[in-house]
């Protein structure tokens, strides 16, 4: 037994001895592994250590006990503030005393509960965690907390790697240069075409999505990544696909090397069967060591007659949600934050061009003819020539032709977005529940419609193809039927006059998304505020506003100009804002 000598460097303790099958059999069963590389037993777990020292009577074991307590402590600290609202006035053990000095672009501010995580993450990294899990509900900010990480770095020439679905990679983009106070350079990796080394090494930032990774792993495995960011992470929720694959190892793939942020605003949707790949990523030597006794234990999993498992279960959820929080976890909702919020957010989610790029240019094309003919109107309305009524007369019949065609490719534009919404608004709905959608042309209605249909959202129509009474039935259901969980709305015909909050019982709504805009701000807000229940109930008072458009259309152009003239609406005669 004596001849098992510990050691520790870092994290890591390692087991040296003269080899014996007896030796080898105890530290083995203590937990310890072996690397064939080094032809070290090791491990990075407390318990493992502390077994090991007391079979042996060790000299280290007094000291490993003291930092197990420690790390119990900690845990304990990290649960606490797994919620956090505000960063508390000191912090022990990893953490600065008092708040940290920030720095942060003009004009823009971190709110506190976003400092809170930071202070959160740096402890938890600190402490040996490479892998932590921000799970806080959409509407947080966690876009900004990623790049208050970047911010406080400090590597002078750091390399960073997102992985989103394809239509958040735009958002990123600019969220990070929005944000960034230290020029951080920032490039989006398309495409399957096999791409240069060099050119993901000269920049900070690489941006790509899920369902390109597998293609470029080779690529990336030759850059040393600071932070490796996976944005909606519940897309990993499955070990068998190739992304999960591609990013935390399986099949032909190894495990993404580099310290990773896994960002979602719904952990788990249906069952905590849903968390295990998250789970086994962030605490391997924890919660996520054993895949059995984890889904036995908050699963029910069992053997099923056919000798499958059945892990549809769920039970113990207390103290699965204690030991997430007091390890890897930070969650917080809308509601914990209210105060910080303003009653209104309104976001524009840019998504890429996606091979639709003649269709932009035919609608900038459309636009660009019919603003021309409608300056040449009201050139020639100011005219004192004879003939003026003539050219006048012709003007107008022109301007109603080119409006005609600009609809038609507007239309167009609506149409091919149909698939990219849907998706986006399952995420928005699976995250904050009930979602109201607007949208222009019936088409574009119809088609979200048949997509959410397939999604079993039990969704529902208001539209001016609808009768009265197949309206009121519509707004009924969004109101009060749990299960309907969409409504897809014509502007114009829903934007005034109906209340679709929904209620205690069948559930709040407090999300908004633009299939198509309007581009008059005043009907824009008449319909965002079918949601808000402003001074009615403090929990459903928070709204977020999306604006779904495509890279370079004339919706992506006109929405930062609604978003801008919305917010001084706001701040000029909305009490609600102030």
């Amino acid at each position: 037994m004596n001849n098992i000598q510990l050691t520790q460097h870092n994290h890591v303790f390692l087991a040296k001895f003269k080899f014996s099958t007896e030796t080898k059999d105890i530290v083995k069963e203590c937990g310890f592994k072996f690397n064939r590389d080094t032809k070290d037993w090791w491990t990075d777990d407390l318990k493992c250590a502390l077994a090991l020292a007391e079979e042996t009577g060790d000299k280290m074991r007094d000291s490993i006990f003291q930092q197990l307590e420690n790390k119990k402590w900690q845990d304990n600290q990290a649960y606490q503030i797994s919620d956090a609202k505000y960063p508390p006035s000191t912090w022990y053990d990893g953490f600065v005393e008092n708040t940290i000095d920030l720095e942060w672009p003009d004009e823009l501010t971190y709110m506190p509960y976003q400092i809170a995580f930071l202070e959160w993450w740096k402890q938890r990294t600190r402490n040996g965690y490479k892998c932590l899990l921000e799970a806080s509900e959409m509407g947080i900010g966690k876009t900004v907390e990623t790049v208050m990480i970047m911010n406080i770095l400090k590597n002078p020439n750091p390399r960073y790697l997102i992985i989103c679905p394809a239509g958040l990679k735009i958002n990123w983009e600019r969220e990070i240069r929005k944000w960034s106070v230290k020029n951080i350079s920032v490039q989006r990796i398309d495409g399957e075409k096999t791409i240069d080394p060099s050119k993901l090494n000269q920049t900070n930032t690489s941006i790509i999505n899920y369902d390109i990774l597998p293609k470029h792993r080779e690529t990336v495995d030759k850059i040393k990544w600071d932070l490796i960011v996976c944005d909606e992470a519940h897309y990993l929720k499955s070990p068998k696909a190739k992304r999960s694959q591609a990013v935390l190892g399986g099949g032909e793939f190894k495990p993404l090397e580099g310290r990773k942020l896994f960002l979602t605003g719904t952990p788990l949707i249906n069952r905590p069967a849903e968390l295990w790949t998250l789970v086994k990523a962030c605490d391997p030597n924890g919660l996520g060591s054993h895949w059995h006794r984890f889904h036995e234990r908050y699963c029910e999993g069992h053997k099923n007659r056919w000798g499958g498992w059945d892990l549809t279960g769920a039970r113990h959820l207390d103290e699965l949600q204690v030991k997430l929080r007091s390890s890897f976890m930070m969650r917080r909702r809308t509601d914990d934050v209210l105060d910080q919020l303003p009653a209104i957010r309104r976001q524009a989610i840019v998504l890429p061009v996606n091979g639709n790029a003649d269709l932009i240019h035919a609608e900038q094309q459309a636009y660009d003819t019919h603003e021309q003919i409608k300056q040449d109107l009201e050139e020639a309305k100011k005219s004192m020539d004879d003939d003026i009524e003539s050219r006048i007369k012709q003007l107008r019949s022109g301007l109603q032709v080119a409006f005609g065609e600009l609809s038609k490719a507007r239309k167009r534009v609506g149409v091919c977005k149909i698939p990219y919404v849907a998706e986006h608004v399952l995420n928005v709905q699976e995250s904050r529940g009930k979602t109201v959608v607007f949208a222009h042309h019936v088409d574009v209605i119809d088609g979200l419609m048949s997509k959410f249909e397939k999604e079993n959202l039990n969704p529902v129509r208001f539209s001016g193809t609808n009768t009265s009474q197949q309206k009121q039935a519509s707004v009924d259901s969004f109101q009060y039927d749990a299960n309907c969980r969409v409504i897809v709305l014509n502007i114009e015909a829903g934007g005034v006059g109906i209340t679709l909050t929904g209620t205690e019982d069948a559930g709040f709504c407090t999300s908004v998304v633009f299939a198509e805009l309007d581009w008059r701000p005043a009907s824009m807000d008449q319909a965002e505020r079918r949601v808000a229940r402003l001074g009615a109930d403090d929990k459903a008072s928070h709204v977020i506003v999306h604006h779904v458009v495509l890279d370079g259309s004339l919706d992506a152009t006109m929405s930062n100009k609604l978003i801008h003239k919305q917010k001084v609406i706001d701040q000029a005669i909305n009490i609600d804002t102030l």
